[in-house]
């Protein structure tokens, strides 16, 4: 019995890949500065800064990954199907 194996090589659109790395690296930084904040900040702003900085580097690595998936192609064409995701709750 033979088994082939198919597979599917995508390719990255290198463009993206660099704007993602660089969203990654801005928001790390800019995460980092508002939690350095709470070093010299007042009590009362501590968790602002802290709040700030998670939600800073949270959005950052969202769209790095999104911008990351959408630099990937497939020979193939992919489509979501939101009816057949939402019927399945």
């Amino acid at each position: 019995m033979n088994h082939h194996t198919h597979l599917l090589e995508g390719t990255y659109n290198e463009l993206l890949v660099t704007l993602s790395f660089l969203i990654a690296i801005t928001a790390a930084y800019a995460s980092f500065g508002l939690a350095n904040r709470v070093k010299i900040s007042r009590a009362k702003f501590i968790q602002f800064w802290l709040i700030s900085g998670a939600f800073t580097l949270g959005v950052g690595i969202w769209s790095m990954h999104f911008i990351a998936m959408l630099a990937f192609h497939l020979p193939v064409d992919v489509s979501y199907n939101l009816c057949l995701f939402f019927s399945q709750y």
